[in-house]
């Protein structure tokens, strides 16, 4: 849905995932160049775990987060209640009383120090016999050519990609709190109205409907409905829902709305 969303998104200066949650969004907008500069905020701590995986603080990360573990870590570990909780609610652990044995067993078995340098290991192998077997099979310097230009762009696209990252600008605060400038990219994943989660709970909907008729840019919003007689849609797209725990999942559709006054600038597709 992050890539969904970001490619009927239009370009600019800068975008601003106003409750941005993770960074999913975020992460494929940095992705896909539209933007030269990106500020992600929310009201909780969320985007600092995504920043801190960017920054590599969880490039070796193999613990096992028992439930024990996990209500007592939580409110103060941003990886440890996102990561470890049921669809990443940041209050239920994740595994039933009955699964955890299995899920820690399986857990130690994959993650053991001895068994992770050895799958990293072979990992590393199979990719230098990858190339070497690439090489050997250029039957003429055009090609070793090509093999190096493409080598080349590689590199230069993730220093591209590290230079958006360092053009991040993370905030945590009510969104009504953030300076908005003329020709940002305004993205808001709000709290869906009337699905029953828990974190929809003492969101004023009608607040932030009154907000975005007071802003002088278009603001896009992610929601299954919206008031007609403020905001037009300009995007939707059928998904199968994933938030109960059981297999009920039902279809819905997931639609990308604008104040009603700018609708004019963008095609429905």
């Amino acid at each position: 849905m992050a890539q969904w969303l970001v490619e009927h998104l239009p370009p600019g200066e800068r975008f601003v995932d106003l409750f941005a949650g993770g960074c999913a969004v975020t992460h494929c907008a940095i992705l896909s160049g539209k933007w030269r500069s990106f500020l992600v905020n929310d009201i909780n701590d969320t985007p600092q775990l995504f920043l801190d995986a960017i920054a590599g603080k969880y490039h070796r990360e193999k613990r096992w987060i028992g439930r024990e573990d996990f209500f007592r870590l939580k409110d103060y570990d941003p990886y440890i209640r996102q990561c470890w909780s049921f669809g990443n609610d940041g209050k239920s652990y994740m595994y039933s009383k009955e699964l955890e044995p299995f899920k820690k067993a399986v857990h130690m078995e994959l993650l053991s120090d001895t068994v992770h340098e050895r799958y990293l290991w072979h990992k590393k192998a199979v990719r230098e016999l990858l190339k070497i077997t690439l090489k050997v099979s250029l039957v003429n310097q055009q090609s070793l050519e090509s093999l190096e230009r493409l080598e080349s762009l590689e590199r230069l696209e993730s220093l591209e990609r590290l230079e958006s990252l360092e053009r991040l600008q993370s905030l945590q605060s009510d969104y009504r709190d953030v300076p908005l400038l003329p020709g940002d990219v305004i993205y808001c994943d709000i709290p869906y109205i009337n699905t029953g989660a828990e974190y929809t709970r003492g969101f004023d909907h009608e607040a932030f409907y009154a907000w975005c008729d007071q802003q002088p840019y278009p603001v896009f919003v992610s929601e299954y409905t919206m008031p007609e007689d403020q905001f037009a849609v300009i995007a939707q797209k059928v998904r199968c829902g994933h938030l109960a725990a059981n297999k009920n999942n039902h279809r819905v559709t997931e639609r990308l709305y604008v104040q009603r006054r700018y609708a004019g600038d963008f095609r429905l597709c």
